[in-house]
C-alpha cells in the first residue's frame, strides 16, 4: 500500500511567496522567478493539475503535482491529450480516455515519459481504483451491445498488467445514441479513506450506472456490486434497478467516508448513497456546467459532495447535500477547474486569468478553506475548459 502523508495546511505560509497575501515580494511562479521544483516522493500527497501552456511547446498539455505545503511542485511533465480521467497509484500516474480505451501511463521511474495502451477494441466505459495497484474497468463494445467487459490491471512503475478477464451480461447496454456524451457506463465507490492521510482503508459496493438499452429515450440502470478479491478484481452482483427519471448520461464519483455521489448529465441530479442497494439514493437538483463536468470528493463530513454547479450563467464550487446546494466560490465559465480528494477535506482547482495562475483551494474539515496559487513549471494558459472529468488521488 503507498503511504500518503497528509501535510498539515494552516495558514499558508506560502501565500506571500505565491503573491496570495502576508508581507512578502509576490514571487511570480509559473515559469518565472526562483526554482520552485522539489524532489518527488511517492509518499506525499499531491494535488494533481493538468493545464495548459501555450508556453511550453509540444502539445502544451501538461499536468503537475504540487505540494502545497511546500507550495513547490515534484512533477511536471508533458501528456499528448487534453482531457479524461487521471489516477494516481504511488510513483505512477494513468491518464485514461472520457470515452474511448486507450490509457496513458507515466511514471517518476521513467522521468514522467509518456507510454500507451487500451483496455479492448471499442472500449466505452469507466474505471475505478479498488486498491493501492488495482484498476478495475467495465466496458462494452458495440452500440446495444449487453455484454459488459471487465478487466482488471495491476499498476506499477512498470506500467499496467493485465492480471483476470471477466463478463456480464446484467448491467445494461452501450447506447449509441449518446455518442460522446460522458462516460457511458459510468462506477463510482463507497470507499473508505483515513481522513488525516487520504489512504484508502477499504471499499464497500461499486456502484454502476449505465443506460438500459439502445433508445434515444433510454433510462438508466444501477447495479450494486461488491469485489470479492482486490487481486483478481472478482464480483458478485447484488442487486439492480431502473429509474425512469435519470436518463443515463450520469458521471459517478468516490467518496471518502462509505458514501457514493453521482451527478446526472442531463436531468442534472446529485444523487448519494451509503446503502449496498441499487435504489436506495437520495438527492437533489443542481446543474451542472453544460459541458458535463462533475466534481467528487467529500469534505470531511458524511453526506456533503462538491461540484460545479452552474446557476444563473455563473459557475460555482458548491456543496451539494440531500437537501441543496451551498455555493462557495465563483469561478470561470470557460478556462476549466477541477475537484479531488485532499486529506481531511478536498482540494479545488480554478485558473485565474487576472494573476496567470493556476488558484488551488485546499478544504480541511477542521480549519475551513486555505487559498493560494500553484506552482507549476510552465505559466498556465487555462485548465482545458473542464475536461478532466475524474481525479482519484487516494
Amino acid at each position: 500500500m503507498s503511504f500518503l502523508i497528509y501535510p498539515t495546511i494552516k495558514e499558508s505560509p506560502f501565500l506571500s511567496v505565491l503573491g496570495m497575501g502576508g508581507g512578502g515580494t509576490g514571487t511570480v511562479i509559473g515559469g518565472a522567478g526562483p526554482d520552485m521544483s522539489e524532489d518527488f516522493n511517492q509518499n506525499t500527497y499531491y494535488v494533481i493539475i493538468p493545464y495548459y501552456s501555450s508556453a511550453a511547446g509540444g502539445s502544451g498539455n501538461r499536468i503537475a503535482l504540487f505540494n502545497p505545503t511546500t507550495g513547490k511542485y515534484a512533477a511536471d511533465f508533458e501528456t499528448s491529450t487534453s482531457s479524461g480521467k487521471i489516477y494516481r497509484f504511488a510513483d505512477s500516474i494513468v491518464v485514461t480516455a472520457k470515452d474511448r480505451g486507450w490509457y496513458h501511463h507515466y511514471t517518476y521511474n521513467n522521468n514522467w515519459a509518456e507510454s500507451s495502451g487500451s483496455f479492448h477494441s471499442n472500449y466505452r466505459g469507466d474505471e475505478v481504483k479498488i486498491s493501492s495497484n488495482r484498476l478495475w474497468t467495465l466496458g462494452w463494445q458495440t452500440s446495444n451491445d449487453l455484454t459488459a467487459y471487465i478487466r482488471v490491471y495491476s499498476v506499477s512503475s512498470s506500467g499496467l498488467t493485465n492480471v483476470a478477464n471477466y463478463t456480464n451480461t446484467s448491467m445494461g447496454a452501450y447506447n449509441g445514441y449518446y455518442n460522446n456524451m460522458i462516460d457511458n457506463p459510468v462506477i463510482g465507490v463507497q470507499a473508505y479513506v483515513t481522513a488525516s492521510t487520504g489512504i484508502l482503508s477499504s471499499i464497500g459496493d461499486l456502484h454502476v450506472k449505465a443506460p438500459d438499452g439502445n433508445s434515444s429515450n433510454a433510462h438508466e440502470r444501477r447495479s450494486s456490486l461488491v469485489i470479492n478479491n482486490l487481486n483478481n478484481g472478482s464480483f458478485t452482483v447484488n442487486n439492480h434497478s431502473s429509474s425512469g427519471n435519470n436518463y443515463s448520461r450520469p458521471i459517478a464519483g468516490t467518496g471518502w467516508d462509505g458514501y457514493c455521489y453521482t451527478s446526472g448529465m442531463d436531468g442534472a441530479r446529485t444523487w448519494v448513497t451509503t446503502s449496498g442497494s441499487s435504489s436506495t439514493w437520495s438527492g437533489f437538483s443542481c446543474t451542472p456546467p453544460t459541458n458535463g463536468f462533475h466534481g467528487v470528493g467529500v469534505l470531511g463530513r458524511s453526506g456533503r459532495f462538491i461540484t460545479i454547479v452552474n446557476s444563473g450563467g455563473t459557475h460555482y464550487f458548491s456543496y451539494v447535500t440531500t437537501g441543496g446546494t451551498s455555493h462557495q466560490y465563483a469561478i470561470p465559465t470557460t478556462t476549466g477547474a477541477t475537484v479531488q480528494q485532499y486529506p481531511n477535506g478536498c482540494a479545488t482547482c480554478d485558473y485565474d486569468s487576472t494573476a496567470n495562475k493556476i488558484r488551488v483551494r485546499i478544504y480541511n474539515s477542521s480549519s475551513g478553506w486555505s487559498t493560494m496559487y500553484a506552482a507549476t513549471e510552465y505559466s498556465p494558459t487555462n485548465m482545458l475548459n473542464y475536461n478532466y472529468r475524474k481525479i482519484i488521488t487516494y
